[in-house]
């Protein structure tokens, strides 16, 4: 029972960070990060308000003083990133009840899947806290970028624990190759999706920069063209070509949920690109922004899931060997 509630858990809680990753994308793209310029109340108050006659008559001098000088009360943008925290706690919850059950499960027969989950644990944890931070440094880019990466850090924890506990279950079928190049086209994978998120993470720094230099938005991307965007769009070409090679790879493979995860991660990086070509031609506005964000994740998530399909070490095969 207590397996089966870890595997609802542990896929619920991913969920809820994709969902996470999606409310912040909302949030960097509506400019709504400064929809609560206190940490972790929001505007002095548990629960935000509505109107600004609910905000003492000073209240722009208050967070003037705290370097948030632009600060105007906007309904919108402060439940948006209320919104935002109230995902965070729920994560948060959601991460100690899968860490419960990883324990209560398997940390006498299969340790490894306990110490992933309070790795994940301990990792949404500082999560709390470098929000708190991004807050108080009136949303510094690069504490934003970190914010980013260390949710996806947390993805990768989780599966990496589902994908070891499912490997010693009585159904588990391998789906393993042996095939050596199609083993680095499938690892080196996620690593060129994170290496490309992050320097869309550079770029889109460089976005808020430019904001605040140029008043045609229409000439952004001519302030872009340096090391970053250019680096940005070689990655991405990159991982078509990489993309369509391990499909080819794995045509012949008969694992169903190989064969799913591979066509996952090339609808997800074709929609990524598209959104991508929206910004590139129709200006940078925030639906494009937020899902090229989104489906980055979601293409991160389905390119690690994959990569640990395929993977068994040996210490696996022993291990399930001994136990069958």
């Amino acid at each position: 029972m207590n397996k089966r509630l870890f595997a609802v858990f542990s896929l619920l809680t991913i969920g809820v960070v994709f969902a996470l990753i999606l409310i912040g994308g909302i949030v960097r793209s509506s400019g709504a990060g400064m929809g609560c310029p206190d940490w972790p109340k929001c505007f002095d108050r548990w629960v935000p308000p509505t109107d600004v006659s609910e905000l003492p008559a000073n209240y722009q001098q208050l967070y003037h003083d705290r370097g948030y000088a632009d600060t105007t009360f906007n309904a919108v943008k402060t439940w948006t990133e209320y919104l935002n925290r109230l995902f965070g706690v729920l994560t948060g919850f959601f991460i100690l009840l899968t860490t419960y059950f990883s324990v209560k499960s398997y940390w006498k027969s299969n340790r490894t899947v306990a110490n992933w989950s309070i790795l994940a644990l301990v990792v949404v944890l500082f999560q709390g806290w470098l929000g708190g931070q991004v807050v108080n440094t009136n949303l510094k880019p690069v504490l934003i970028s970190i914010h980013m990466v260390l949710a996806l850090a947390v993805v990768a924890l989780l599966q990496q624990a589902r994908i070891s506990a499912r490997r010693f279950d009585p159904d588990f079928q391998d789906e393993t190759t042996g095939d050596s190049l199609t083993s680095v086209l499938s690892v080196v994978l996620p690593v060129l999706v994170l290496i490309q998120i992050v320097l869309g993470t550079q770029v889109r720094e460089a976005v808020d920069e430019a904001e605040t230099r140029i008043d045609d938005p229409s000439k952004i991307l001519d302030y872009l063209q340096g090391s970053s965007y250019f680096l940005h769009k070689i990655v991405v070409q990159l991982l078509l070509v990489w993309c369509v090679l391990l499909l080819v790879r794995l045509k012949p493979h008969k694992g169903k949920n190989v064969s799913r995860m591979s066509w996952a991660v090339v609808i997800l990086l074709f929609l990524q690109m598209l959104m991508g070509y929206w910004m590139a031609n129709a200006g940078i506005s925030p639906i494009p922004q937020t899902l090229h964000v989104f489906l980055s994740s979601l293409l991160f998530g389905a390119s690690l899931e994959l990569w640990l399909l395929l993977r068994t070490t040996k210490q696996e095969v022993n291990q399930i060997q001994n136990s069958n």
